[in-house]
């Protein structure tokens, strides 16, 4: 599998993006500095949420799917399969059931497919 080319959008784009009111609600909340000039954007919210939320910042979209983002999730933590159950099994409990889980298409995302 060819490794991805990723230029994440850095500006916001009011005919590309649109705002998130209710995270920018919750973000203006927030007291830390750092976070105040951040602009929350919509993302499709269908279970594949954070493969959507990642595409919402590819500048070039039309060039990849969430179902492939999924899939290569799926096959970085096979391949690194030691790797990442140690890392995470106290917290998110064992990779082999969660790698099921992320076989079917919708199924929310967890802290594995983060890292």
């Amino acid at each position: 599998m060819a490794p991805l080319s990723y230029t994440p959008t850095t500006h916001f784009d009011a005919r590309l993006h649109k705002l998130d009111t209710v995270a920018q609600v919750y973000l203006s909340k927030c007291n830390l500095s750092n976070l105040l000039d951040l602009i929350p954007v919509e993302s499709t919210g269908n279970g594949n949420c954070l493969y959507n939320s990642i595409l919402t910042l590819v500048q070039s979209p039309s060039e990849i799917t969430a179902e492939e983002l999924r899939v290569r999730a799926i096959v970085e933590l096979a391949m690194n399969y030691n790797y990442y159950n140690i890392k995470y099994e106290r917290i998110v409990g064992p990779l082999n059931l969660r790698i099921k889980a992320m076989c079917k298409n919708y199924e929310f995302s967890e802290l594995f497919e983060i890292d």
